[in-house]
Protein backbone atom coordinates (compact mmCIF):
# COMPACT_ATOMS: atom_id res chain seq x y z
CA UNK A 1 0.00 0.00 0.00
CA UNK A 2 2.63 2.41 0.48
CA UNK A 3 4.23 1.56 -2.56
CA UNK A 4 1.02 2.88 -4.11
CA UNK A 5 1.22 5.93 -2.50
CA UNK A 6 5.00 6.91 -3.14
CA UNK A 7 3.89 6.09 -6.75
CA UNK A 8 1.12 8.53 -7.14
CA UNK A 9 2.71 10.64 -5.18
CA UNK A 10 5.88 10.67 -7.35
CA UNK A 11 3.47 11.04 -10.19
CA UNK A 12 2.28 13.86 -8.95
CA UNK A 13 4.51 15.92 -7.98
CA UNK A 14 6.08 15.10 -11.32
CA UNK A 15 3.26 16.29 -13.03
CA UNK A 16 2.93 19.60 -10.73
CA UNK A 17 6.52 20.43 -11.58
CA UNK A 18 6.25 19.57 -15.03
CA UNK A 19 2.98 21.90 -15.31
CA UNK A 20 4.79 25.06 -13.46
CA UNK A 21 8.22 24.73 -15.72
CA UNK A 22 5.61 24.63 -18.73
CA UNK A 23 3.88 27.95 -17.16
CA UNK A 24 6.73 30.21 -15.95
CA UNK A 25 9.99 29.29 -16.68
CA UNK A 26 10.11 27.72 -20.23
CA UNK A 27 10.60 30.36 -23.17
CA UNK A 28 7.38 30.28 -25.07
CA UNK A 29 8.77 32.38 -28.26
CA UNK A 30 12.01 34.85 -28.89
CA UNK A 31 12.15 37.52 -31.16
CA UNK A 32 12.82 41.07 -31.90
CA UNK A 33 10.82 44.23 -32.18
CA UNK A 34 11.66 47.70 -33.62
CA UNK A 35 10.26 51.30 -32.50
CA UNK A 36 10.91 54.78 -30.92
CA UNK A 37 11.24 54.58 -27.33
CA UNK A 38 8.74 55.79 -25.64
CA UNK A 39 8.79 54.67 -21.81
CA UNK A 40 11.60 53.79 -19.32
CA UNK A 41 10.14 53.43 -15.35
CA UNK A 42 11.32 51.65 -12.18
CA UNK A 43 8.55 50.14 -10.73
CA UNK A 44 7.66 47.86 -8.03
CA UNK A 45 7.05 47.46 -3.87
CA UNK A 46 9.26 44.92 -2.88
CA UNK A 47 10.86 43.76 -6.25
CA UNK A 48 11.70 47.13 -8.36
CA UNK A 49 12.35 45.81 -12.29
CA UNK A 50 12.76 48.21 -15.48
CA UNK A 51 9.27 48.59 -17.47
CA UNK A 52 9.39 49.76 -20.47
CA UNK A 53 7.67 50.66 -24.19
CA UNK A 54 8.39 51.12 -27.53
CA UNK A 55 6.03 52.49 -30.02
CA UNK A 56 6.23 50.71 -33.74
CA UNK A 57 5.36 51.87 -36.61
CA UNK A 58 1.75 51.50 -38.25
CA UNK A 59 -1.85 51.17 -36.08
CA UNK A 60 -3.77 48.42 -34.69
CA UNK A 61 -7.22 47.53 -33.67
CA UNK A 62 -8.03 47.55 -29.96
CA UNK A 63 -11.94 46.46 -29.76
CA UNK A 64 -13.49 48.44 -32.59
CA UNK A 65 -10.88 51.43 -32.37
CA UNK A 66 -7.64 52.64 -33.77
CA UNK A 67 -5.00 52.51 -31.59
CA UNK A 68 -0.85 53.12 -31.45
CA UNK A 69 1.19 49.66 -31.73
CA UNK A 70 2.77 49.80 -28.53
CA UNK A 71 4.93 46.94 -27.23
CA UNK A 72 5.23 46.71 -23.43
CA UNK A 73 8.11 44.62 -21.61
CA UNK A 74 10.45 44.38 -19.05
CA UNK A 75 14.71 45.05 -19.24
CA UNK A 76 16.57 42.18 -18.55
CA UNK A 77 18.62 44.28 -16.16
CA UNK A 78 19.58 48.18 -15.03
CA UNK A 79 22.61 48.23 -18.24
CA UNK A 80 19.61 47.48 -20.80
CA UNK A 81 17.13 50.23 -19.18
CA UNK A 82 19.75 52.34 -18.99
CA UNK A 83 20.85 52.01 -23.17
CA UNK A 84 16.72 52.17 -23.52
CA UNK A 85 16.97 55.49 -21.19
CA UNK A 86 19.81 57.09 -23.32
CA UNK A 87 18.02 55.86 -26.56
CA UNK A 88 14.42 57.73 -25.62
CA UNK A 89 13.21 59.10 -28.77
CA UNK A 90 15.42 57.11 -31.28
CA UNK A 91 14.38 53.87 -33.01
CA UNK A 92 16.18 50.67 -31.18
CA UNK A 93 15.69 47.09 -31.68
CA UNK A 94 15.01 45.18 -28.95
CA UNK A 95 15.41 41.28 -28.76
CA UNK A 96 13.20 39.59 -26.36
CA UNK A 97 12.15 36.39 -24.47
CA UNK A 98 8.28 35.32 -24.26
CA UNK A 99 6.85 33.53 -21.17
CA UNK A 100 3.88 32.28 -21.06
CA UNK A 101 3.05 33.74 -17.18
CA UNK A 102 4.54 35.98 -15.15
CA UNK A 103 6.37 35.54 -11.73
CA UNK A 104 6.31 38.77 -9.74
CA UNK A 105 9.59 39.09 -9.18
CA UNK A 106 10.58 39.14 -13.62
CA UNK A 107 8.28 42.22 -13.54
CA UNK A 108 4.65 43.14 -15.10
CA UNK A 109 2.41 41.17 -17.33
CA UNK A 110 1.06 42.49 -19.96
CA UNK A 111 -1.67 40.67 -20.99
CA UNK A 112 -3.99 43.21 -22.27
CA UNK A 113 -2.01 45.77 -23.44
CA UNK A 114 -0.03 43.62 -26.12
CA UNK A 115 -0.41 42.03 -29.17
CA UNK A 116 -0.08 38.43 -27.37
CA UNK A 117 -0.18 37.71 -24.38
CA UNK A 118 2.24 36.50 -22.27
CA UNK A 119 5.17 38.75 -19.76
CA UNK A 120 8.18 39.73 -22.63
CA UNK A 121 11.76 40.12 -20.69
CA UNK A 122 14.27 41.95 -23.10
CA UNK A 123 17.90 40.96 -23.01
CA UNK A 124 19.39 43.02 -25.93
CA UNK A 125 19.14 46.42 -27.25
CA UNK A 126 19.85 47.68 -31.03
CA UNK A 127 20.20 51.92 -30.95
CA UNK A 128 19.18 52.30 -34.38
CA UNK A 129 18.82 56.10 -35.48
CA UNK A 130 17.14 58.76 -34.69
CA UNK A 131 14.06 59.22 -36.78
CA UNK A 132 14.38 61.98 -39.41
CA UNK A 133 12.81 64.81 -38.97
CA UNK A 134 11.91 63.87 -35.16
CA UNK A 135 8.91 61.23 -36.37
CA UNK A 136 9.30 57.77 -37.60
CA UNK A 137 5.81 57.19 -39.17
Amino acid sequence: MIRVISIVFFIALIGIGGTVYYKYFMVYSEGAREGVVLKVSKKGVLFKTYECEIVQAGLRSNSGNLSTNNFKFTADNEAIAKQLESASGNIVKVYYLQYRSSLFWRGDNYNYTNSEPGQYIVTKVEVKKTPAGGGYF
